[in-house]
């Protein structure tokens, strides 16, 4: 009996993280399960910069300076940078950390990078949406498992009282 399930040399697997406990949870599982020398890439979304002149009309101009949407997007930016370090602290700071700045939703923009990177697994947290709330919203994880190129495995919220 395997204690993990050994990848052969070069095999992908990408983490999707958020920040949140479920994506923490999706880390930790990654390294339980294929081990603690497996090829883990840590993935973070963000946002891209947008334009102040972006949605601008009419007579008002645009909604922000040009130094608010910078400041904006380094706020942005620094926030997935710490969801990435967490992550890794979680794992072994080691680990490789990519950063995916998009327009698109987090969904796709998981899926672009797993195939550029030529993934075999995508691992990602379940989230706490409920049946109602994904009727009207779209999780990144059943996005994931409808559109990815690999296989994508969703870890279980964790439980409460469960050891962080």
């Amino acid at each position: 009996v395997r204690d993990n399930y050994d990848l052969p040399d070069g095999r992908r697997i990408i983490v999707a993280t958020d920040g949140s406990a479920e994506s923490l949870a999706a880390a930790r599982g990654a390294v339980e399960l294929f081990g603690p020398d497996a090829q883990i890439v840590l993935a973070a979304v963000v946002a891209e910069r947008e334009s102040p002149d972006l949605g601008a009309g009419g007579f008002g101009g645009p909604l922000m300076t040009e130094e608010e949407a910078e400041a904006e997007w380094v706020e942005r930016r620094d926030e997935a940078r710490q969801d990435l370090t967490d992550a890794a602290r979680v794992i072994g700071d080691d680990v490789e950390r990519r950063l995916i700045p998009t327009a698109e939703d987090p969904g796709r923009a998981l899926v672009r990078f797993a195939i550029d990177a030529d993934a075999d697994v995508i691992v990602v947290g379940a989230t706490s949406k409920g049946r109602i709330r994904r009727v009207f919203t779209h999780s990144v994880s059943d996005h994931l498992v409808h559109n990815a190129p690999c296989p994508v495995l969703v870890v279980p919220r964790p439980q409460p009282g469960a050891d962080d």
